[in-house]
């Protein structure tokens, strides 16, 4: 169910302290070009190791393509390796690119895809930092940070249903219920059924959900301020120990508050 950590072990590499390599990344159907540090791209990803280095022609010409893979996502995923976080108004990052990855009307919309891109990609970390950014945006939006089905039922297409995803899409959604319904509810009161009583999701989610929700209930009174219905990003991480546990959090301190 967790997210591995010990892939990530690796430290951040050293950019300027020689004359740089670049390479070109041509992606999306118009081949939009980025031109990034070849080892930092390397370094987070053993695909662009795979792709970069040897005799692969890509290697050679230090050029790869991407032309099914969303320019945006892209983008998003090189802001969060040179920088350290996805962009924000918080950062003063540029508003045009915050508005592109947080669109005001479906603000978690592009989560699932870029946890999908790094799980193509072998980008442990960013999967782990995409899911955590997840997590901390719905503890303090609440319901309007949610995923939608639509996302819901992408991840799981594309997800090993144990993923730590789609645990987290699962806990999600079975919280703020158990949050805004209470501990009595009746499961035909979830949101996840349509106004006809049927499903609006797939039906691994939809058991996954009223067996997470039912037993939150069954040791929790629910509530907005109980501990069972909060989110603990580490719950899907894969810590050794408690010490590496104390480690994230601390590392986690101050982001959303």
């Amino acid at each position: 169910m967790a997210t591995t950590t010990s892939a990530n072990d690796r430290k951040r590499p050293r950019l300027f302290d020689k004359e740089p390599e670049f390479a070109t990344v041509l992606v999306g159907p118009a081949l939009e070009r980025f031109t990034v540090h070849k080892e930092l791209l390397i370094d987070s990803s053993e695909f662009f190791r795979g792709a970069l280095t040897g005799e692969f022609k890509s290697a050679k010409e230090k050029e790869v393509t991407l032309k099914e893979d969303d320019p945006l996502l892209f983008e998003v995923f090189l802001h969060w390796l040179y920088h350290g976080h996805f962009p924000h108004a918080r950062f003063d990052d540029d508003e045009t690119l915050v508005d592109l990855w947080l669109p005001k009307d479906e603000p978690t919309v592009n989560f699932v895809p870029l946890y999908l891109f790094g799980d193509e990609y072998l980008i442990p970390k960013l999967k782990v930092a995409v899911l955590d950014e997840l997590v901390a945006l719905v503890q303090v939006k609440n319901v309007l940070w949610k995923p939608d089905f639509a996302m819901i039922d992408e991840a799981f297409r594309s997800l090993p249903k144990d993923d730590p995803m789609c645990h987290a899409l699962v806990d999600i959604y079975a919280k703020y219920e158990a949050r805004e319904l209470g501990p009595h509810a009746p499961k035909e009161d979830l949101s996840l059924l349509n106004d006809e009583g049927g499903f609006r999701v797939c039906i691994e989610f939809t058991t996954m959900l009223i067996v997470r929700y039912f037993g939150i209930h069954a040791v929790c009174a629910g509530g907005e301020d109980c501990r069972c219905t909060t989110l603990d990003p580490c719950t899907y991480h894969d810590h050794d120990n408690d010490e590496a546990r104390k480690a994230c959090v601390e590392k986690r301190k101050g982001i959303w508050g």
